[in-house]
């Protein structure tokens, strides 16, 4: 049977020349494992085995004159393998897992030793390459099963062919937590003038489940293959990468552990790091974990001022000394700052206001100034710069001086003034009112005492307005989970309502063993729906669940049924799609498509969807609010095909001066930020057209991702040189130009929501085909390759 087996090995590979060591052998149809690989071989005999041979015992002696015949056969100088019944190869580690595919490693990494994988689930046994490699990768697995592996190896010197122990993994489960990473830290390195950090950590830890008849422990953890990175410095551009696990991983006595390297850093500047672990769609994220990075300054590395400027002043205070000069009140102003360690050669020092300047150069061992009779009720700036004789200087420091005790002064005699005239007013009451009392004596000794039902009225109704969101925790009856993200859950219940009658609702929580910051967060969001009016086309609070549940409150929303626009959009492309490939579909149907639950969608019901949330993002601006979060993936769509705006989790109200800036960390959604947000992370009503804009697309397109043929690090220097989305090829000239007026760099050259809706309302009219939904346009690629600049 051996023989008979060799024969089918040899039919499907091929030798292929290699240097001067010996043969590389191939599969005709797969690349090599890795770029350090000397030899492979594709070893594809699984179901042959043991469609053939059953038995364990001729498994066993298969497995010996296998290897004995495929490496000493085709490595005619090695010697011939010898089997050891001992196990004393280490087993394996998992390094990463996703549903469908794991990567385990090993610490034998030797040029001169051959490895393969035997895995095994229920009856079915596999095995995988040989390769020299220290780590291997099995796709084509179930989700949130179970598999047993055992490490083999095949030393080139000894001949000897060696097993592991064996060890049980369990692929990822959809709804498994995923955890922050561990260990966060980093390093700096200094090269060729320029700072670089080594940023290491480790896996998050989960739970381990131990299996039953098996030495080892089931892993039940969040080994992520993939890590979503962000580093920023406050008001820069935002750097990104997606860092794949099996490219970067360092194995340990004491774990994985994985490094990634952010370059080139600023001297003296302060860089906020983020990172979290997500799958290789990047549509599930795990919490984030955070690290301050503080690169040092020019004169801290360099200790030389022919190279560096000095450092501007630190911790600058002032200190007023008052003084009177009859009525007229004046102070006097001392500065002071810390000394540094490397002197400059002087300071220049600048007092101004909107009636008078002053200058000062004061000497650079000199760590404070005066300035004399400064008026009171008068703002003063100062600017404060370290020189070098050379002509170099550090960045200004500004400081704001102003005081009012002049006005203190006079608002104290305000005051005292108005006490007297109270006391008069309060002493000209208490006598009338005695007066009244009398004579109105015996009128109340008779009258009845008893509550007010007007007063109690009021009481009871401010109970309610009070509590008119909160909702007993027992009319909830909780169904499936519909949804997870990186911090919540969103699962499907019934509410009861006015005795047995119930209504359908989304119920939307925190994971457990939520940071403080999550929950923090999660409050914000519900004032947010508190906040907002009931509106056709926003997602409208039922209620909440807090006072019962102050550490895992619940977030009771309506409940749409045909689940996220995204989704929605890939079905009903998917289905025109198939009934393209079956050629089911008739000319007739050029301009139409079969949605989700087999509506029948027309091109003017995708330019519906684009109105419909325009006209819900009017809304939100009239209430001074930005959602900063704008996404097909954030509009859920109701029975009837109503768009509805959800996700405000990254809300912000911007009442105040229309703009918000991001100043603490989060997750940021890259590729549906305007240029503003990712150079200088500012949010505005402007910011939230440039994301419908990509909504937009999305809709066009039915469910493509944005900037399919980009990498997210290489997205922001190609909008900055002017680059955007090309025109999907079932789109119109008119509709792209939409398109490419909300991408405008400009923001304020930006349709609004208004002008938005207005436009949609006239397109809709027309009986111009704006959306091809022939499917040899929607299916394949959804969009041309045809680069598109604007001003």
């Amino acid at each position: 049977m051996g023989s008979v087996y060799i024969k089918f090995l040899l039919s499907v590979m091929t030798i292929i020349p290699f240097g001067t060591s010996g043969y590389r052998i191939l599969d005709k149809n797969s690349p090599s494992i890795c770029l350090d690989c000397v030899e492979k071989i594709q070893v594809q005999y699984t179901r042959f085995i043991f469609d053939n041979i059953p038995t364990k015992t001729n498994v066993e002696i298969l497995e010996k004159s296998l290897s004995f015949a495929i490496l000493s056969g085709k490595f005619q100088h090695l010697q011939a393998p010898v089997w050891t019944e001992t196990n004393n190869l280490s087993p394996p580690k998992l390094l990463c897992h996703d549903e469908n595919s794991l990567t385990l490693a090993w610490n034998q990494k030797n040029a001169m030793e051959f490895y393969f994988l035997k895995y095994s689930h229920s009856s079915e046994i596999y095995l995988s390459d040989l390769s020299n490699c220290n780590f291997k990768t099995i796709n084509l697995l179930e989700p949130d099963t179970t598999y047993q592996f055992e490490l083999w190896s095949f030393s080139r010197n000894s001949g000897i062919l060696s097993k592991s122990s064996q060890i049980t993994v369990t692929t990822r489960n959809h709804f498994e937590p995923r955890h922050p990473v561990e260990s966060l830290k980093y390093t700096l390195l200094f090269q060729n003038g320029f700072y670089s950090a080594v940023i290491s950590w480790k896996q998050g830890k989960g739970k381990l489940k131990r299996a039953v008849h098996i030495i080892f422990m089931s892993y039940i953890s969040d080994f992520s293959c993939f890590y979503k990175i962000i580093w920023y410095k406050r008001g820069g551009s935002i750097n990104h990468r997606k860092i794949n696990v099996r490219n970067i991983h360092n194995i340990t006595e004491e774990g994985t552990l994985l490094e990634f390297i952010a370059s080139p850093l600023e001297m003296g500047t302060k860089y906020y790091l983020e990172i979290s672990s997500e799958d290789e769609k990047s549509d599930i994220e795990g919490p984030e974990k955070s690290l301050q990075i503080n690169v040092p300054s020019c004169l801290a590395t360099y200790k030389n001022f022919s190279i560096c400027s000095p450092n501007p002043p630190e911790n600058i205070t002032a200190t007023k000394f008052f003084t009177s000069n009859g009525t007229k009140m004046a102070y006097n102003l001392k500065l002071s700052w810390n000394k540094p360690k490397y002197l400059p050669d002087f300071y220049n020092v600048t007092l101004a206001s909107n009636i008078s300047v002053q200058f000062k150069v004061i000497a650079g061992n000199t760590t404070f100034v005066f300035f004399e009779n400064l008026s009171v009720g008068i703002y003063y700036q100062t600017r404060l710069t370290a020189w070098l004789k050379n002509g170099k200087r550090s960045n200004p420091v500004s400081m704001q001086i102003f005081d009012n005790k002049r006005h203190n002064i006079e608002e104290k005699n305000t005051i005292n003034t108005w006490i007297w005239m109270v006391l008069g007013l309060f002493v000209l009451v208490i006598f009338l009112s005695i007066t009244l009392l009398k004579k109105n004596l015996r009128k109340i000794l008779n009258r009845s005492l008893h509550v007010s039902p007007k007063v109690e009225e009021i009481t009871v109704k401010y109970a309610k307005e009070d509590s008119i969101w909160e909702i007993d925790e027992s009319k909830l009856l909780m169904d499936k989970i519909i949804g997870i993200g990186a911090f919540g859950i969103v699962q499907k219940a019934h509410c009861y309502v006015e005795g047995e009658k119930k209504i359908e609702i989304a119920v939307k929580m925190l994971k457990e063993r939520s940071t403080e910051e999550q929950l923090k967060q999660f409050y914000a969001e519900i004032d947010i729906m508190k906040a907002v009016p009931k509106h056709p086309h926003i997602v409208h609070l039922i209620g909440v669940v807090t006072k019962t549940r102050q550490n895992n409150p619940l977030l009771l929303v309506e409940y749409c049924s045909k689940g996220d626009l995204h989704t929605f959009l890939k079905n009903v492309w998917l289905i025109l799609k198939n009934k393209d490939n079956m050629k089911m579909k008739k000319e007739q149907d050029k301009h139409r498509c079969v949605g989700k639950e087999e509506n029948v969608l027309e091109w003017k019901d995708l330019l519906s969807f684009a109105r419909q949330i325009a006209i819900g993002m009017e809304f939100l601006c009239s209430l001074k609010m930005i959602h900063r979060d704008l996404a097909a993936r954030n509009i859920l769509v109701t029975e009837s095909n109503t768009m509805k705006i959800s996700d405000f989790g990254l809300s912000r109200d911007v009442y105040v001066n229309n703009m918000y800036q991001k100043l603490t960390g989060g997750k940021l959604p890259f590729r549906w930020m305007a240029l503003e947000s990712l150079t200088h992370q500012i949010y505005t009503a402007e910011s939230d057209v440039w994301s419908f804009g990509i909504v937009l697309w999305e809709i066009v397109t039915l469910g493509a991702g944005p900037y399919p043929a980009l990498d997210t690090e290489d997205l922001l220097p190609l909008l900055k040189e002017g680059y955007r989305m090309e025109k999907p090829a079932n789109c119109s000239e008119e509709l792209y130009a939409i398109m490419l007026k909300c991408w405008n760099a400009t923001p304020s050259l930006r349709p609004t929501f208004t002008e938005l809706r207005k436009i949609f309302d006239v397109l809709l009219e027309s009986e111009v085909f704006y959306v091809n939904l022939d499917s040899g346009k929607s299916n394949g690629n959804r969009y041309e390759n045809l680069p598109k600049t604007i001003p």
